[in-house]
């Protein structure tokens, strides 16, 4: 399975044409990141309007959204932003990534 993470400001839907090339041959979603798109921050009450996440909770909450998608390992693809968090992930859970 292969995961796309856009960049800052971006959203998942960056990644469409892209994901179609690799479409049949491999399993691909993109997502919004936290704070983009139509992500939704849940939990995060009285944190103030804008909430800070640091690069670990990013990933940690993308390792449980990808871990309840697919349990296999999976590759990660990301660009600037999304980048650092594949990199961070690799790091972390390279177990998973």
């Amino acid at each position: 399975m292969l995961v796309f993470l856009h960049g800052f400001l971006g959203t998942g839907e960056d990644w469409i044409n892209i994901m179609r090339t690799f479409s049949g041959s491999a399993k691909c979603i993109s997502v919004d990141l936290p704070g983009h798109g139509k992500s939704v921050l849940h939990g995060l009450e009285g944190v103030g309007e804008e909430p800070w996440l640091s690069l670990e909770t990013i990933a940690d909450i993308l390792y449980k959204l990808i871990h309840h998608i697919a349990p296999e390992k999976i590759t990660l693809v990301g660009y600037s932003m999304g980048a650092r968090i594949a990199l961070f992930m690799a790091l972390k859970f390279g177990t998973k990534v």
